[in-house]
């Protein structure tokens, strides 16, 4: 029965209801969409959707690895993960005497549905910001939005709820203000020593574990507007000249409260620079249409990239000159790929450019610069700030039987379709319902790797976990994979590394 929101409670009773200490006890479980596809036509379990409870690595089966109950009978697998969205997760308990397996198709085997998932563990808080990714400046008058949200342990990092005492965050705020700065002027650290206003607040995450606060600013100087003066436009020895209003905040916790965590766009402390400067090119985003391709076998395959330019506050830059260039990860130019001439960005700051691309399975490097002109001569200069590139993968299929443990660099759950990195390029393996699964869990003393079997939607969830963490990608081995058979039972071992940040 359910004990709890994603937790279960096995209780083992003999005939006249008493309690029965030491009976092994094998639990398994599904998501609710699939329960008609758990038992096969013999009665037997169809294990490749089945997920062991409880650390139990061999489904439908009692086994020596088995958990037993206590001396009250009871068995507490532990936390279990719910999908809402599939209706719930079913889980299955039964009990037997050592090598008995599922035979009857389910039949007397208890089980219980799960449609709440247990509430998150607040383990940290993510400090975030609603700025675009590359904005450097804010104009006055606007509005910054900081968010405080609770989040759970990695690498999920699902929001969270508060603690049962609640969870409240000390904002300090500290305000710098400057005129008629040079734009080139390094920007000053914000101290006490140098702040003009410093306040203190204190705020009381919500109950779904978010507190928010805001920033804004306006300008120390308002008789002058979009600097820098005209006279700098004549005489460009005259540096430009703008004001700027600078507002750093730090978030702790109170007392025991979760940690501030850092890293994946969480910052405790950050500034937040105001301007009245005129709007300059500040960077680009290049963004492929797909994240891969199968490289061509013959001839030559197409490519579209979207590329959107945009000023230091954020905002797109329409008409700007814009022409591609690739390298491979070495930073050697290549000459498989057919770049056209600069093409200009529209009234969104965006422009589609297709290409084409004649060789082999590689990882491609997808650059962004700014074209002098539209001719095949034109000069071409970096765009400032990052993201200006992109790795674009042009893979082969694996051909098996064997694909090497290696980082996965693409997780299309949707198409169930991985791309794995390797010495000969980029290898695509297609997976189904029908493979094994298995988290890799250690090595024994011999160096062999020690194997927790898995199913596929738990595969899928971790790697959909790990996929958000590009600098800490997870591992994936591949045995008796043969990509023209259908029926084939591939076994998928993916070796989750640990999050540096957990």
């Amino acid at each position: 029965q359910s004990d709890g929101l994603g937790e279960v409670i096995v209780s083992v009773r003999d005939a006249n209801f008493h309690p029965l200490a030491n009976a092994a006890v094998d639990v398994f479980s599904a998501d609710a969409d699939r329960v008609g596809d758990v038992f096969n036509e013999d009665g037997s379990c169809y294990k490749a959707i089945l997920t062991g409870e409880g650390g139990n690595a061999e489904v439908c089966e009692i086994d020596a690895l088995d958990a037993v109950t206590g001396l009250s009978g009871d068995y507490d697998p532990g936390a279990i993960t719910v999908n809402v969205e599939a209706g719930g997760t079913t889980v299955w308990a039964w009990t037997g005497e050592s090598g008995d397996e599922v035979e009857d198709g389910g039949e007397g085997l208890a089980s219980v549905n799960l449609t709440e998932a247990a509430p998150v563990t607040a383990a940290e808080a993510k400090v975030t910001t609603d700025l675009g990714e590359g904005v450097t400046r804010v104009h006055f008058g606007s509005t910054v939005t900081v968010t405080i949200q609770l989040v759970g342990a990695a690498p999920a990092r699902a929001d969270a709820g508060p603690p049962d005492d609640g969870a409240s965050y000390t904002v300090i705020m500290r305000r710098v203000s400057e005129t008629d700065v040079a734009t080139s002027d390094p920007l000053p650290d914000v101290t006490d020593d140098n702040a003009s206003v410093k306040t203190t607040q204190v705020l009381k995450v919500d109950a779904s574990g978010k507190a928010t606060f805001t920033i804004t600013a306006s300008d120390p100087d308002d008789t002058d507007r979009n600097n820098p003066p005209g006279d700098s436009d004549a005489d460009p020895a005259v540096p430009d000249k703008t004001d700027r209003v600078h507002v750093k905040y730090d978030v702790t916790p109170v007392a025991d409260g979760p940690a501030v965590a850092t890293g994946m766009g969480s910052s405790g402390t950050e500034t937040i620079t105001f301007s009245d400067e005129r709007e300059v090119l500040a960077g680009a985003s290049v963004k492929p249409a797909t994240d891969y391709l199968l490289a061509p076998i013959s001839g030559s395959a197409n490519n579209v990239v979207t590329v959107t330019v945009f000023d230091q506050y954020g905002g797109p830059i329409r008409g700007h000159l814009v022409k591609l260039s690739s390298t491979d990860t070495a930073g050697v130019a290549l000459d498989d790929s057919t770049f056209p001439v600069a093409r200009r960005t529209d009234s969104s700051g965006s422009v589609r450019i297709g290409y084409t691309y004649m060789g082999l399975a590689l990882k491609e490097r997808i650059t962004a610069k700014t074209a002098s002109n539209t001719t095949a001569t034109a000069t071409l200069t970096e765009i400032p700030g990052a993201g200006t590139a992109t790795n674009f993968y042009w893979a082969e299929p694996a051909a098996g039987p064997a694909v090497e443990i290696m980082s996965v660099i693409v997780a299309d759950l949707e198409r169930n379709t991985l791309v794995i990195d390797s010495e000969d390029g980029p290898q695509l393996v297609i997976y189904d319902d029908n493979d094994q699964f298995a988290f890799k869990v250690g090595e024994d003393a011999q160096g062999r790797d020690i194997t927790e079997a898995t199913s596929m939607a738990a595969f899928e969830e971790a790697l959909a976990d790990d996929m958000e963490n590009l600098l800490n990608p997870d591992w994936v081995g591949v045995s008796s994979y043969d990509p023209t058979d259908a029926r084939d039972v591939a076994r998928f071992v993916l070796d989750v590394v640990p999050d540096p940040g957990a």
